[in-house]
């Protein structure tokens, strides 16, 4: 009897994940152990072993397709066998399931769109995509299916969510089906109601290039971008403080640091714990927002802001305020190794209060860093800049400072408080051997 290989859940709160490559091919020969496939699950990838020997007899899920957990995905078993999909009959049913659900789309549609769907054309979408959908006011109506037999899925829906169209609250539930309005970025408005659509604009040759797929994290991060700017009410403040006694410390603990069996120390390393025991003293900052209530948590669970060949990964160090710096730097440096080599568990991108992403090694001086929601803050960690300054008797100093660039929420955080935060952190990196006292 063949053995029916399925959607693992990696993560306690996962309901699908999109299969990234496969491994092996009909009619391979596999043992236990082996590799079958890759999947991804938010922007952590995972390969998946065999758990038994014999021949790969069928495959039912594509590269790229989203896959609910605990659905068939491939059979193992004896040559010769015959292998059939469970449940595929009633996977296959039309009928409103918890599976599939099915619009019907029979009204009068502009020229523009009806090239594109046919009327009375029947669409099916995965439950989680339809969230997506709805929660994005997206029109889902006119996405490209890319799920098996003709499913509409959430890639699909990601795609829609950097491509349009758009469309407003009111607009919305209207049988008109618009591609583009007078709304900022072609957003179609109630004005645009009853309005024949916009002539497309004639296409320009921009000469030769070539067409890179966009992978499913980067499918991910540029949704997550452009919902955070279009939803938040970003402001960013910007700070700089004397690093000299940070410099010194950094060059004591890299001379002497071994010997006393601590980690490798960065700068990085010293702005995370200054951060997480600063942010105590500010709680309105150390918190979630959402649009009934901002949770204000008791400890600080910071994001650290990874670049992987993948893409921008954010794991999270929790309980960050009750760590010694020796424990931050270890764990910063363990959590950004398992990020490039694609081994973090999907638990530890989620859960953070606030987020530290640092260019500064890149020689950047000054950025504006996009919230990662619903945290209400984000603090950019800037270059080594020299400046000089005149002390009381007018002699010139020169001294290396590093800046600090602050995005808060100004739905969540005014001005004035988050200001007083990052003027009592740069002051506690100041003096920060008295930190270390505390």
């Amino acid at each position: 009897m063949s053995t029916i290989v399925t959607m693992p859940q990696k993560g306690l709160t996962e309901v699908s994940a999109v299969l990234a490559k496969w491994y092996v091919k009909p009619g391979d020969h596999v043992k236990a152990g082996d590799y079958l496939f890759a999947i991804e699950i938010g922007k952590a990838t995972f390969d998946v072993e065999s758990e038994a020997e014999g021949i790969v007899l069928a495959m039912w899920a594509q590269e790229g397709e989203d896959v609910p957990v605990k659905a068939p995905v491939c059979a193992i078993g004896q040559a010769g066998e015959a292998a059939e999909r469970p449940n595929k009959a009633a996977q296959d049913q039309p009928a409103d399931t918890s599976d599939n659900v099915a619009l019907k789309v029979s009204v009068p549609l502009p020229p523009a769109a009806a090239a594109d769907i046919p009327p009375a054309e029947l669409r099916f979408i995965s439950p989680r995509a339809k969230e997506a959908a709805l929660r994005r006011g997206i029109d889902y109506r006119f996405a490209v299916p890319t799920g098996a037999e003709g499913r509409i899925i959430e890639r699909d829906i990601d795609a829609m969510a950097v491509t349009g169209p758009f469309i407003t609250d009111a607009a919305r539930g209207t049988s008109e089906c618009l591609r583009q309005g007078i709304g900022l970025g072609g957003t179609v408005t109630t004005a645009d109601l009853g309005k024949e659509p916009r002539a497309a604009a004639s296409s320009v040759d921009a000469g030769e290039y070539v067409a890179k797929p966009n992978s499913n994290m980067r499918k991910l991060i540029a949704r997550n971008m452009h919902e955070s700017l279009a939803q938040l009410a970003q402001f960013t403040l910007s700070a700089d403080f004397d690093a000299t006694e940070l410099l010194g410390y950094c060059e004591m603990a890299k001379a002497e640091g071994a010997a006393c069996g601590l980690s490798k120390l960065t700068l990085n390393d010293i702005v995370v714990y200054t951060t997480a025991r600063v942010l105590k003293d500010y709680p309105d900052m150390n918190a979630l927002y959402g649009d009934e209530e901002t949770r204000l948590y008791a400890h600080v669970n910071a994001g650290v802001a990874v670049d992987t060949p993948r893409g921008l990964m954010v794991p999270t160090l929790f309980r960050a305020d009750e760590k010694s710096l020796d424990e931050i730097a270890r764990e910063i440096r363990d959590l950004a190794a398992e990020c490039r080599e694609g081994r973090l568990a999907p638990e530890l991108l989620t859960g953070g209060t606030i987020t530290v992403s640092n260019l500064g090694a890149m020689g950047i001086t000054s950025f504006t860093p996009v919230i990662n929601p619903p945290q209400v803050c984000l603090l950019g960690v800037c270059g080594l800049q020299w400046k000089l300054r005149v002390d009381e008797n007018g002699a010139p100093h020169y001294y290396q400072a590093m800046g600090l660039s602050l995005t808060i929420d100004h739905r969540a955080v005014d001005g004035a408080p988050a200001a007083r935060f990052l003027q009592a952190l740069c002051r506690r990196l100041e003096k920060f051997t008295l930190e270390l006292a505390k």
